[in-house]
């Protein structure tokens, strides 16, 4: 059995035949058609919840059924920070230019990302998509990692970063 919660401004409708259901669950942009056969569907228009039997229990596909249906409506975001004497970035448009002391300066063109910046250095990225997602922030971050002995570079706003001792402590 697969519980799938729909959030609020996600509509569902099913229309039942002699052996087929049909699950229509739309908004105002997607939407997405289940056929299943043998009643194998229960659905609680109250809660917004609907219910699988005879569907083996997988809790990465249930997890990412409930991530795409949640990403219709809302984003996921990340706030990126970054420590550095000199180190600059810039938005223009929906495009980041990171200027981190390297001999080119690095440009960072998304695609379907939505970028505010908040501060000098303080940047958040909104995306709906969350596994392109997980790996565009990768990407960012990789851009210039943290240096151990310095605390200079790319993280996340709540990453921890650990400070190595140097020669003379």
């Amino acid at each position: 059995m697969i519980n799938i919660f729909i959030p609020n401004k996600v509509n569902f409708l099913v229309l039942n035949n002699k052996n087929t259901n049909i699950l229509y669950i739309y908004n105002n942009e997607n939407y997405l058609i289940i056929k299943t056969t043998n009643n194998n569907i229960f659905f609680n228009k109250s809660l917004n919840l609907i219910k699988f039997y005879k569907i083996e229990k997988n809790e990465t596909t249930e997890n990412c059924i409930n991530k795409f249906l949640f990403s219709w409506n809302n984003f996921f975001f990340k706030k990126i920070t970054f420590n550095g004497k000199g180190f600059k970035l810039k938005k223009k448009l929906q495009n980041l230019i990171f200027f981190f002391n390297h001999s080119h300066v690095t440009l960072f063109i998304p695609i379907n990302v939505y970028l505010k910046k908040i501060q000098k250095s303080k940047v958040m990225i909104f995306y709906k998509n969350f596994r392109n997602y997980t790996s565009f922030l990768k990407k960012i971050i990789t851009i210039r990692k943290i240096n151990i002995y310095t605390k200079r570079g790319l993280r996340f706003s709540r990453q921890l970063v650990y400070k190595r001792k140097g020669k003379g402590s």
